[in-house]
């Protein structure tokens, strides 16, 4: 991976390259081979999962609390949106 980054683009140029997974050690290992740019982020299925599996106790306020995490996650303002889910 690192020799096709460095063939394909400028990596001078890279502010940030994200690894998506389900979060399994060899996948988040090739965040620490690639850098300081690189961060590993979960994907839409196994991130959906996670969500809820942390909410699936609410019963009829799943969707709700889903909606919310989501807007969230969206949201420019990362600080203020995990403020209002408190």
């Amino acid at each position: 991976m690192l020799e096709y980054i460095d063939v394909v683009y400028d990596e001078d140029y890279l502010e940030h390259i994200y690894i998506m997974g389900d979060g399994a050690s060899w996948i988040k290992s090739g965040v620490d081979v690639l850098g300081a740019k690189c961060h590993f982020v979960l994907d839409k299925f196994h991130l959906n999962q996670a969500i809820m599996r942390a909410i699936g106790h609410l019963g009829d306020s799943v969707s709700d609390a889903r909606k919310a995490i989501y807007d969230g996650i969206r949201s420019e303002d990362k600080k203020q949106s995990i403020q209002s889910l408190t």
